[in-house]
């Protein structure tokens, strides 16, 4: 949909020089020289020279220290089982996800990526308490919006499969925006874009060969010690209604339920050119499949972990204190010694040793806005996830994409784009999410999904909330948590919004405003709404 003559938004050369806040700061060699085996050609490297030594000294750090996570714990993590019911954020870039992100994650039921786990997810466990040295590769607050930054702080996990699978993930498209649309745009939902827009199924990517074996023979894994049910067991719903099966969840983490449109979906492409690409899919996806179920159990297991150091240190300073009281009360002259690192690594060690449970996994909290196109591929592997979909006036979307790609994005390029790339990019990617989300949430029970809109979030953080919890029948768990949320809210009230020098030209305003109208209409928002601040 792209034209030389679309009228775009200007943004200006910076940061040519730093290799800090660069989203592959995490990579490993491994994923870097795939990376680099593909794409080289479009590295400028008289441009960016020094990040790609930069990235290349780091992938061999990265691999170095995560050895100790891979000879600790890879087993436990490869068998760690996945709570069944995570609850997925929703939402185009800029439409207010991070901080729907921020405030759900004060709920101490749900386990979630963090910004260190997502920037170095090959090493982050045995590398956290560490993670203080690598603190000059951040700064303080994102450039984007001002937001507070910090490694602890929720994060995108999509970040992480994009260092994990070596660019199989639309976040490469910040590293190489030239070739967003040549190589990356598949990488959305893993459709072939060749398929015709009446097949919904068209031109999907297939499972792995060992994923369609276990259709076949009809075995059945479990996800979290609970076997799946029906999605809607007795009730009447969209999805039931187009595609009544029993979504039963397989050992990989994958449920049986749409499989067929996954295979189906590559005969359905026509001509050589298009089964290429379909086929192009299919290994792609096999890889992002792999490091996302991956770096999910991972983030669980460093959950159950965590909990357990907890509960051990709770325990060894119970028994510290007990025995040292008991010498004093025999010997005055004894004088209690503890030392905090003796405590620690004893209650590590145990931790460790303990295999990962069968169950008491925490449901994830999974914020990535590409997965906006992915429902389809999410109810396939969590038929019982929960979505919360979060949108907000399309003008005030677009002039806070293009506040992001010319703040931020120049910390990441290996290549430059010009005005009217980074423009259609961001045009297009809300097309690409707004047009997959319509299609596929359909296919969603209506108990298992809750729109909002930013405005509302922004408005009254607090009855927003209440309706997510009583949507999903949390009320309970709500008042429990109203302080904590009532505390982050009022943390925030000196915060203060994006506000824009830069003007919309009219010709933009309505290129947004036609490309992007099936949004207004849907969600109700007005035109010519030229002058919110963000």
């Amino acid at each position: 949909m792209s034209s030389d003559d679309t009228p775009v938004y200007q943004f200006h050369k910076k940061h040519r020089w730093e290799v800090k806040l660069h989203m592959m700061s995490g990579i490993t060699l491994m994923p870097w020289a795939r990376f680099l085996w593909h794409y080289w050609r479009c590295v400028d490297w008289l441009v960016y020279p020094h990040r790609v030594f930069f990235l290349t000294f780091m992938s061999i750090l990265n691999t170095v220290l995560a050895i100790p996570d891979w000879f600790l714990y890879s087993q436990q993590i490869a068998a760690q089982p996945l709570h069944p019911e995570p609850v997925i954020i929703l939402g185009h870039p800029r439409t207010g996800t991070t901080h729907l992100h921020n405030l759900l994650s004060l709920d101490p039921e749900f386990a979630f990526c963090n910004t260190f786990h997502a920037g170095f997810p090959s090493s982050f466990i045995t590398l956290e308490p560490l993670q203080g040295l690598l603190s000059p590769l951040m700064e303080e607050r994102r450039p984007m919006d001002n937001m507070a930054l910090s490694w602890g702080l929720p994060a995108e996990d999509e970040i992480a499969i994009n260092v994990l699978s070596g660019g199989v993930s639309p976040y490469a498209s910040l590293v190489l925006p030239r070739e967003e649309e040549r190589s990356l745009r598949g990488f959305f939902s893993f459709m072939n874009t060749t398929s015709s827009d009446d097949d919904v199924s068209g031109g999907i990517c297939t499972l792995s060969d060992a994923t369609s074996k276990e259709i076949k023979t009809g075995e059945v894994g479990q996800i979290g010690g609970i076997a799946s049910t029906n999605h809607a067991d007795g009730e009447t719903n969209s999805y039931s209604s187009h595609q009544s099966r029993t979504h039963a969840i397989t050992a990989d983490g994958i449920s049986q339920g749409t499989r067929s449109n996954f295979r189906e979906g590559v005969r359905a492409s026509a001509g050589t050119a298009s089964r290429s690409a379909s086929l192009h899919l299919e290994r792609s996806f096999k890889v992002w499949q792999s490091c996302f179920l991956h770096f999910l159990k991972k983030v669980t297991f460093w959950h159950i972990l965590k909990s357990r150091l907890n509960e051990g240190n709770t325990a060894l300073r119970s028994l510290f204190h007990s025995g040292s009281t008991k010498r004093m009360a025999t010997d005055p002259t004894t004088t209690p010694v503890s030392s905090s690192c003796t405590r620690d690594s004893a209650a590590a060690a145990a931790a460790a040793s303990s295999p990962p449970p069968s169950s008491g996994s925490k449901p994830l909290l999974i914020k990535s806005p590409v997965h906006t196109a992915r429902i389809r591929l999410l109810l396939d592997m969590f038929p019982k996830a929960r979505f919360i979909y979060i949108h907000r006036h399309p003008i005030d979307v677009f002039r806070s994409a293009a506040h992001m790609a010319d703040t931020y994005y120049w910390y990441t390029y290996l290549q430059l784009p010009s005005n009217q790339q980074v423009t259609e990019f961001i045009l297009n990617q809300y097309e690409v999410l707004y047009k997959r989300y319509i299609e596929d949430r359909r296919l969603v029970h209506s108990d298992q999904l809750h729109e909002l809109s930013f405005r509302d979030l922004e408005a009254d953080p607090i009855t927003s909330l209440k309706e997510i919890y009583c949507k999903f029948g949390w009320l309970e768990r709500f008042e429990r948590l109203r302080p904590d949320f009532e505390r982050y809210c009022f943390s925030l009230s000196d915060f203060k919004r994006n506000h824009f020098a830069q003007p919309l030209d009219p010709r933009l305003v309505s290129t947004i405003e036609t490309r992007w109208s099936d949004s207004y209409s849907e969600f109700g928002y007005k035109k010519s709404n030229n002058d919110t601040p963000l």
